[in-house]
């Protein structure tokens, strides 16, 4: 047991319980305090710690004794002989020796500990300083984003409106004096005009999405599927639209409604070119919760494609077979793991596409 003890790194003492009188001490001890064995037995645990008085530590001792502690485990400071100081550890227990009491202290050395510690609160206040002035940039870029949103929304609305209505003026008015080219190109540039009206709504409602508190609630799925498909219906008359039985969502029904308005409204675009064109719109169960799907059997798509899809502009049909600004599924991803859910789908070329999507 002495080998061991004088192995060890950290500093090992034995007291006599009543006298305080030190009886061992490993070289460990010894040359952490600068004194030699002789010296340390005239000594006792008052002496290396000063920040105890002698009935408070009388105490700590006496409760060893009783049994009312197995060990005693405090951080102090111990003093060096040339007086001065480092923190410690101390783990103190009593054992009952040939009828005496003695007290078996070990003693570790933790200034590396409390320099790391210091320099985890100096991060720590760094970091959190950081954070804050992070956090005032990140407000000055929302504020500078609403003001783009709202010179957007408004000073780009207009110039629009006017070029639609002059160039259909000019297609209804000059009709007889123009040839047809010249009423194509007016009529592009109507279209046109319509288009990036469509367009900025669209980045308009992506940039909106991912801001702002969410205002959770309990919300009928099947109720919020059928006036969806009633809504869109003008965009495919003829689609069999079948709503199956869902279990109900926690989500913001605001934005849970738009997610249901894009992909509804995508499976009766992508179907339209059909004969018999079949959109189902159900629920099915995976770990216990449940996935949310859009069905239907339209044009489809390559599923090696798949994750392209919900990228902002991102586009797998040409906009001659089936129109779209290319950002709303962008939205739907957007919407969907805002609380932590995800979307995703599955399909074939020409053999219709699946849409699912979790809500947490």
């Amino acid at each position: 047991m002495l080998a061991i003890a004088e192995q060890s790194r950290n500093e090992i003492y034995v007291f006599d319980a009543i006298t305080m009188r030190y009886e061992y001490a490993n070289g460990g001890a010894l040359h952490n305090l600068g004194y030699s064995f002789r010296h340390l037995k005239l000594l006792t645990p008052l002496d290396l710690m000063p920040q105890y008085t002698e009935g408070g530590f009388a105490r700590l001792i006496e409760q060893l004794l009783r049994r009312e502690r197995a060990q005693q485990v405090f951080e102090t400071v111990h003093r060096r002989s040339d007086g001065s100081e480092y923190p410690v550890e101390v783990h103190i227990q009593a054992v009952e020796r040939e009828g005496r009491w003695k007290c078996l202290a070990v003693v570790i050395d933790i200034t590396e500990r409390q320099r790391a510690q210091s320099e985890i609160v100096k991060l720590t206040g760094s970091l959190e300083k950081r954070v804050t002035e992070r956090t005032a940039e990140l407000a000055q870029a929302n504020t500078e984003l609403e003001s783009f949103i709202y010179s957007i929304s408004h000073d780009l609305r207009t110039p629009l409106r006017a070029i639609n209505g002059y160039a259909s003026i000019l297609v209804e008015e000059q009709k007889g004096r123009l040839d047809g080219e010249a009423v194509d190109m007016l009529q592009r540039i109507a279209r046109g005009a319509v288009r990036m009206g469509d367009l900025i709504d669209d980045l308009l409602t992506f940039s909106r999405v991912g801001r702002g508190e969410l205002n959770c609630m309990e919300v009928d799925m099947e109720a919020m599927a059928c006036t969806v498909a009633e809504e869109l219906r003008a965009t495919n008359p003829h689609a069999q639209v079948g709503i199956q039985a869902m279990p109900g969502a926690r989500a913001d029904p605001a934005l849970l409604r738009q997610v249901m308005l894009n992909l509804v409204g995508n499976a009766m675009k992508f179907s339209s070119h059909r004969a018999a064109a079949r959109i189902d719109v159900g629920a099915i169960e995976e770990g216990g919760l449940p996935v949310y799907f859009v069905r239907d059997n339209g044009a489809g798509f390559d599923s090696q494609h798949a994750a392209k899809l919900f990228g902002v502009f991102q586009r797998l049909h040409r906009e001659s077979e089936f129109p779209g600004t290319g950002v709303g599924l962008a939205i739907v991803k957007r919407i969907v793991e805002r609380p932590g859910g995800r979307v995703w789908a599955e399909s074939s070329p020409s053999k219709g596409a699946t849409f699912f999507f979790t809500l947490s």
